[in-house]
């Protein structure tokens, strides 16, 4: 937040498929999901978000990987 507050950080938006970054963000945590024999179900989407993609990912990255 500091970064973005204080403009060294700029947020590319697009439009993105949310299954898409849902996607990227569990491939970067399935190697510590499978040590904990974790399984994550997702359900297909179509629905598209006007976001930073890296960004998305990285919050459901971090929010998974807190969760597990």
């Amino acid at each position: 937040m500091e970064r973005l507050e204080s403009d060294r950080t700029v947020l590319e938006k697009t439009t993105c498929k949310a299954a898409d970054l849902i996607q990227q963000a569990v491939a970067g945590v399935q190697a510590i999901a499978n040590q904990q024999n974790i399984t994550f179900k997702i359900h297909s989407t179509n629905a598209q978000v006007w976001a930073a993609a890296d960004a998305i990912v990285q919050t459901l990255t971090n929010l998974l990987g807190n969760a597990i």
